[in-house]
């Protein structure tokens, strides 16, 4: 089967914790969650900026680990703390 399956929650908050939950459920240890928006969200947020904050809010109330790729020191090339001798993708 090709399609992929999907939820319509309503607002971020609920999508955010109901995928938390679904990957608790799947026993997905690192599980990723990922805020990857297809449209505006203009009757919820002023931007987008003030969209990715509400995420990281919600995301830094859930149980358990979380990495933000832009701060985990060497997560990512040009990230702090990159070891020098990381090999490049």
């Amino acid at each position: 089967d090709s399609r992929v399956g999907f939820v319509i929650s309503g607002d971020l908050a609920t999508a955010v914790k109901g995928a938390s939950k679904q990957a608790k459920k799947d026993k997905l240890a690192d599980a990723v969650v990922l805020l990857s928006p297809a449209c505006a969200s203009f009757d919820q947020f002023t931007d987008f900026e003030a969209r990715g904050d509400a995420f990281r809010n919600i995301i830094e109330r859930l149980p358990g680990k979380h990495l933000d790729p832009f701060e985990a020191p060497g997560l990512f090339p040009g990230t702090a703390g990159e070891p020098e001798d990381r090999e490049r993708f």
